[in-house]
């Protein structure tokens, strides 16, 4: 009601002026916005038909990208004990062989009290001195350790009175665990 009162005052000149005014007003907004949420629109709706491509590959099966098996850790099911501790040391020597960190007996700690799922706990205690970068490369290298579950404890101590080159060799203590029945 007001508004009709504020045009019934305003001459026919001044109504046109708003007219093409409001006219404008949405032109310009659609002209500058328009675009960007076009595309932006464009943009979602391709990531939506992307996904749904890959949802339906994997639900018909022809799901396999390259490298997925590397991406995907292996596990084995927990063994009896000796088996799984032999397995485990075995195979957390070879690789700290290859990361090149010195090769010091393991200290085997059943902790039986602490069930998981079922399972109890078996861990390895290493203490040695290596390079920092071996160990970088060690701990890369313990997630495709079949019988890895986790890292307890890790502690890593450098002298701080020495050189920076020197300074390089760290001592290491971990306790790396896996799981037995």
């Amino acid at each position: 009601m007001l508004g009709k009162q504020l045009l019934a005052r305003l001459s026919d000149r001044e109504v046109r002026a708003l007219r093409i005014g409001g006219i404008i007003v949405v032109l310009a907004f659609v002209v500058i916005v328009g675009p960007k949420w076009w595309s932006n629109w464009a943009k979602v709706r391709s990531e939506v038909r992307q996904m749904q491509e890959l949802i339906e590959g994997a639900c018909s099966g022809r799901f396999n990208p390259a490298g997925l098996a590397s991406m995907v850790p292996v596990f084995e099911m927990p063994k009896d004990l000796e088996t799984q501790k032999t397995s485990f040391r075995d195979e957390i020597t070879r690789q700290l062989r290859q990361a090149g960190m010195p090769n010091t007996p393991l200290q085997v700690e059943t902790a039986s009290r602490q069930k998981i799922g079922g399972y109890s706990k078996l861990c390895l205690k290493y203490k040695g001195t290596c390079r920092f970068d071996q160990l970088v490369e060690f701990l890369a290298l313990l997630k495709q350790n079949p019988y890895y579950v986790g890292i307890d404890e890790l502690t890593i101590r450098a002298d701080t009175k020495v050189s920076v080159e020197q300074r390089q060799t760290v001592d290491v203590e971990m306790v790396i665990c896996t799981l037995v029945k």
